[in-house]
């Protein structure tokens, strides 16, 4: 067999990403939502600051590895904070962003941030 075969490997991002263990909406949305990685207790804080009836959800997924962005949902709304316990794989690389609403055109996620478990 000739040839190497690379599975479940994620294609490398297209640029390098910021190394914090958080992010928050910017641009036309300053920081009106925003979530924070705390890797020694694998808690995710999200927070919500405007009050808009929206949903606030925190996304990540594992550097290198071929798989789809986690949401979470946080049942919060401004002025509030949410704080969920995951239980990720320790020694990782993560990728993680937050986004209000359902990501879409007009209402984007955050910049994406790696962060380590």
């Amino acid at each position: 067999m000739s040839g190497a075969v690379l599975v479940g490997l994620a294609t490398a991002p297209a640029a390098a990403y910021p190394v914090q263990n958080w992010t928050q909406l910017n641009n036309k949305f300053p920081n009106e939502a925003g979530v924070s990685y705390e890797a020694t207790t694998d808690n995710f804080e999200i927070w919500d600051n405007r009050k808009d009836d929206l949903r606030v959800y925190a996304q990540w997924n594992y550097k290198g590895i071929a798989d789809s962005w986690t949401t979470y949902g946080a049942p919060v709304d401004y002025p509030y904070s949410y704080t969920v316990d995951r239980d990720l794989v320790e020694g990782r690389v993560i990728y993680l962003r937050v986004c209000r609403d359902e990501p879409n055109v007009t209402d984007p996620c955050s910049d994406i941030v790696e962060t380590g478990t």
